[in-house]
């Protein structure tokens, strides 16, 4: 099984690899390269309008922990009810969205405009936007700041 230390493990080595002759960075470099142009970095740069800050804390933080819950393989947990590549409960889904109605509606209203017209439900297991954009409220709740690129912080904080 993957530990989630491995799996940050990975997602840095995902992070920094350059793309190089070794096939297992040159194969982490290429999902990085996936994930991050085309599902983390538009969803940030859509939330940022919103006033929730655009760092590579939050990518490192995304990036880590889609990686360790799903490898970026599943939209769905086995057994068990989480969706999306963040592996988000749709009861914890509405719990936020709820939230962000009342501490951030300008926010909830673009992630719900991440939908596409879709059911939440459906649209936390198969659109990887909305599912991000929720992945990224998330930490919101935490007051904390989010933790320096590295991985011991990360795997703390999470």
């Amino acid at each position: 099984m993957l530990t989630r230390r491995h799996a940050l493990a990975a997602a840095a080595l995902a992070l920094a690899a350059p793309a190089c002759g070794n096939k297992a960075k040159a194969m982490h470099h290429d999902l990085a390269s996936r994930i991050l142009g085309g599902i983390i970095n538009p969803t940030l740069e859509h939330l940022h309008g919103d006033g929730i800050p655009l760092s590579e804390n939050a990518r490192a933080l995304l990036f880590g922990v889609g990686m360790a819950e799903s490898g970026y393989r599943t939209d769905h947990q086995v057994g068990g009810p989480a969706l999306g590549f963040w592996q988000m409960e749709p009861a914890t889904a509405k719990d936020l969205l709820d939230w962000l109605s009342v501490r951030h509606p300008q926010t909830r209203m673009d992630v719900h405009n991440l939908t596409l017209g879709e059911t939440p439900r459906h649209a936390l297991e198969f659109n990887n936007k909305y599912a991000c954009a929720l992945a990224r409220c998330f930490f919101l709740r935490d007051p904390d700041p989010l933790p320096p690129v590295n991985l011991e912080a990360i795997a703390r904080y999470w």
